[in-house]
């Protein structure tokens, strides 16, 4: 299981409603939630992309709780 944990930059507060994908051997989508947070199962370890709302934020190694500030 991943957690993917989206936060806005300018203030802090976690962004709900965005979509999230998973990128290794396939695809996984899921779309975060009031705490920003979008629980995607997957495998680890992994090695991936994470992309959100269209925009590639990581690429590399997986783990199991990911947050970024967008």
């Amino acid at each position: 299981m991943i957690t993917v944990q989206a936060i806005k930059n300018i203030n802090g507060k976690p962004i709900r409603g965005l979509k999230v994908y998973i990128v290794a051997g396939g695809v996984r989508v899921a779309y975060t939630n009031a705490n920003g947070e979008a629980m995607i199962n997957f495998p680890l370890p992994s090695k991936g992309k994470v992309v959100i709302d269209r925009q590639t934020v990581h690429e590399g190694t997986l783990q199991a709780y990911m947050k970024f500030y967008l």
